[in-house]
């Protein structure tokens, strides 16, 4: 569409009615192997040596590895953004789901039915030119496009919002303590400038037996156009009504709260004589949640549609279900609580205020960018059916989700906060419990990081020291080692027999310096994932250059790029090589020289390898990374670095003694 901007389609969501009674069927649309290490005994050759450094190597490449494909995700694919953006969906009685809407231009007119049995909301004939609350037999009030009313204003502590007269649309939902890189507010809807789900942020439609009502072009009379809510005030209800000129009547409820994002909803339909029975109220999203981050790359990756069925979440990201193009879905059956679509930091969700059996089906397509956001809520009642169901639409924080985890929603939106996988997450669950609870006391996250990090090595202290001594210990018996090795040059068994007894008569672990290391990945993996999911520490800003925790400190721009590094410049992760190339010096200069020999220039040749290598590899994997988690392996190197200084500087007889 020319002179108009376009996104990357979102992911979507949909849940489709399927029959009447406590049977329902819904569908959302969307547009370990495990490294160990065994102990079975130390085999050295003179050809190959196993030291602590190797196993080194062998943890770090897995950091690397995991850094690097969570970092530099696989940019999704953009589909074509056409007019045909929203696909119809065939529902199984016949009808269609929600389709391409008129141009905003076009004004909101009556309902008729149209040959599939939806009342679209657009007359072909002269309702058009209908005047404001005109009732044209068979359908809703209409008005032409002077006529469509204000918006109605929605303001709270937490967020800013529009609500258009007409489909009960939202215009706008800005919050108030989030902003974008520009400092504007981060706005959840699409600007309506765009074709992203046909510009609406949300649609409805009251599903009958015997067909659908399509509410989007219907005008609502509000009894009130501003609703301004205090900090610790009660909430404030919002009433929408849209008459039909035969007798039908819907009425919308919006409770909002100012301690809480999103709405409470209840809607009641009473049918004109005649009409066939109430079985659902439909609810669209088809504007997914708009873009709100500098690193688009990253954020379309986050995207995805989630729901929650039974006691599981169920989360597609965006083209997980659409390998090489093709179409592709999930269906699972049970009690469908809530369903939603989320971004990085940001939640769209419908949550159902009474529960019930039914199928959820995680569907999308790539191809064509379908994106839509559709939940069948059933009505209760004859001749005049309600349903009640709340609205989130927020940010992925703790505290606010917890909110809808108790009494009376019991949605467990918790689950949907990315803490990482398997024994990470309890181990980030705790890390961010803590980084919190020492946040408190200290405003600034990056000091908090530090504290954190210095915590850390402090718990761990008494082990590293051990190791440490112990590594000290090895080396001083190096000699000693090469004896061995070229006395028992022909028997390996022997040669083995003989160095394990050398250990254990000088109390050396030969892999116990690898062991601290191990034991902290779990929380630097824990803390990876706090700084790159959590909304906490999204705009944290240290001091300095270093304005968000979570993205890369640069510093600069150059007017070139680097390979695998664009052309930002980043200090901290050049500080932290240098850090870490420090620290390997500090180890070198206070490591007993190998013994002459083929084994011992190899030994040799391999510490120095590993010592340049190590950083510089380093380098390149947190070069990308989020500042925070840099700070905090820089102030862990540094640390570590005095405590290997402290260790080897030792006096001979302290040594002796230990």
């Amino acid at each position: 569409m020319d002179g108009v901007a376009t996104h990357r389609a979102l992911p979507s969501l949909a849940r489709r009615w399927v029959r009447s009674g406590r049977s329902r069927r819904y569908d959302f649309f969307d547009h370990r192997g495990r490294n160990a290490l065994r102990r079975t005994g130390l085999m050295e050759s003179n050809k190959s040596i196993f030291d602590r450094r190797t196993l080194l190597a062998f943890v770090l490449m897995f950091a690397v590895w995991f850094i690097w494909v969570t970092v530099f995700p696989q940019k999704p694919s953009e589909p074509a953004l056409t007019d045909d953006t929203v696909a119809q969906a065939q529902r199984p009685d016949g009808g269609t789901s929600f389709g391409e809407p008129d141009a905003d231009s076009s004004p909101p007119v009556v309902a008729t039915r149209d040959q599939g049995g939806v009342d679209t909301g657009v007359d072909t004939g002269a309702a058009a030119d209908a005047g404001p609350g005109t009732a044209v037999a068979g359908g809703w009030a209409a008005v032409n496009s002077a006529g469509r009313g204000e918006p109605i204003r929605i303001s709270t502590p937490l967020y800013e919002a529009l609500i258009d007269p007409v489909g009960a649309d939202l215009l706008e939902w800005k919050l108030r303590e989030y902003h974008l890189e520009n400092g504007d507010a981060v706005d959840l809807v699409h600007d309506r400038t765009t074709d992203i789900g046909g510009q609406f942020a949300h649609a409805l439609r009251v599903q009958l037996e015997d067909r659908a009502l399509d509410l989007r072009r219907v005008v609502f009379e509000a009894d009130r156009h501003e609703l301004v809510l205090d900090e610790g005030g009660a909430p404030q209800t919002l009433r929408l009504s849209a008459d039909r000129g035969d007798g039908g009547r819907l009425t919308l409820n919006l409770e909002f709260d100012p301690a809480r994002y999103g709405f409470d909803v209840e809607a009641s339909f009473r049918g004109a004589p005649g009409d066939a029975m109430p079985m659902a109220m439909e609810i669209a999203w088809p504007g997914g949640i708009a873009p709100s981050e500098p690193d688009s790359t990253n954020e379309y990756s986050e995207y995805r549609a989630v729901a929650r069925v039974g006691e599981d979440v169920h989360k597609v990201k965006y083209g997980d279900l659409n390998k090489g193009g093709t179409k592709g879905h999930e269906t699972y059956e049970g009690m469908v609580s809530w369903g939603g679509v989320q971004s990085k930091y940001f939640l769209a969700a419908v949550i159902d205020a009474a529960p019930e059996r039914g199928f959820v089906r995680l569907s999308g397509d790539a191809n064509n960018g379908v994106q839509t956001f559709q939940t069948n809520l059933g009505m209760q009642g004859r001749g005049t059916a309600t349903v009640a169901y709340s609205v989130y639409i927020g940010p992925v924080e703790v505290n606010q989700l917890k909110v809808y985890d108790g009494e009376p929603f019991n949605a467990q939106l918790t689950t949907l906060i990315d803490l990482g996988w398997g024994p990470i997450r309890p181990v980030a669950q705790f890390t961010l419990f803590a980084l919190g609870q020492m946040h408190r006391v200290i405003p600034n996250w990056g000091w908090t990081i530090i504290l954190f990090s210095l915590i850390t090595k402090l718990i761990f202290w008494p082990l590293t020291h051990k190791s440490t001594e112990s590594m000290k210990r090895m080396q001083e018996i190096q000699p000693e080692l090469q004896e061995l090795k070229t006395k028992y040059k022909d028997d390996q068994q022997k040669q083995s027999s003989e160095m394990m007894r050398i250990y254990k008569e000088n109390k050396v672990n030969p892999v116990g310096g690898c062991l601290p290391l191990v034991i902290q990945m779990p929380v630097f993996f824990a803390l990876f994932t706090i700084l790159r999911k959590t909304i906490a520490l999204r705009q944290a800003d240290f001091g300095l250059w270093i304005t968000d925790l979570s993205r890369p400190d640069v510093l600069f721009a150059l007017p070139f790029e680097i390979p695998f590094l664009g052309s930002d410049f980043s200090l901290l992760p050049l500080l932290m090589a240098v850090a870490m190339w420090g620290q390997t010096k500090i180890s070198q200069q206070t490591t007993a020289a190998p013994a002459a020999g083929g084994a011992g220039n190899m030994m040799a040749q391999q510490m120095k390898m590993m010592n340049t290598m190590m950083p510089l590899m380093m380098f390149f994997i947190f070069y990308r990374s989020p500042s925070g988690l840099v700070l905090y392996w820089l102030v862990n190197t540094v640390v570590t670095a005095l405590q290997t200084w402290r260790v080897h500087n030792k006096k001979p007889a302290a040594t002796a003694g230990a």
